[in-house]
């Protein structure tokens, strides 16, 4: 197998894994069942805000992750 196909190689399955965690996020993530927040401001909306900040942080985890997997990725094509 030469340089250039092991590289090739080496990508494809970068890219099945990346595909693979992508798809097991969107199966962990609950489908949102759509709720009607207080208009009082009452516990309702309270929780809303907490599960809000919870997607916001894992929503950050998995770009960041995702940025470190593209520059990877990046460097293999470019070597």
């Amino acid at each position: 197998m030469s340089s250039s196909s092991a590289r090739w190689a080496k990508t494809d399955a970068a890219l099945t894994r990346l595909d693979q965690a992508i798809s097991r996020l969107e199966r962990a993530v609950p489908s949102a069942q759509p709720r009607t927040p207080d208009l009082f401001g009452g516990d309702d909306a309270a929780r809303l805000r907490q599960e809000n900040a919870k997607l916001d942080q894992a929503s950050r985890q998995v770009e960041a992750r995702l940025d470190t997997i593209a520059d990877r990725l990046q460097d293999l094509l470019e070597s």
